[in-house]
């Protein structure tokens, strides 16, 4: 599967659509980026970029573009990822 720091490489430089199997085995499509201009725009003094949990090298907490919420991927759930390369 791909490294987290590759995945974090592009999701900060550009929105991506992360196909994936979810815990309880359905499949979800997921919109999602961690471009800190935007983020900091959306969650204004909220957002810090010191993470409040434990690392885990195993899951990559990403910004739900449609939920606008965190959310947590598996890394090795990862099936796709689709973005712009021109916006790299």
């Amino acid at each position: 599967y791909m490294e987290k720091s590759d995945l974090v490489d592009i999701l900060k430089r550009a929105d991506a659509e992360v196909i994936f199997t979810k815990v309880d085995g359905t499949e979800r499509a997921m919109k999602c980026t961690l471009r800190e201009s935007f983020l900091k725009e959306v969650l204004g003094e909220s957002y810090n970029k010191t993470p409040t949990k434990k690392e885990n090298d195993s899951v990559l907490a990403v910004f739900d573009l449609e939920k606008r919420a965190w959310r947590s991927i598996r890394l090795d759930s990862i099936k796709e990822i689709q973005y712009n390369i021109s916006s790299i």
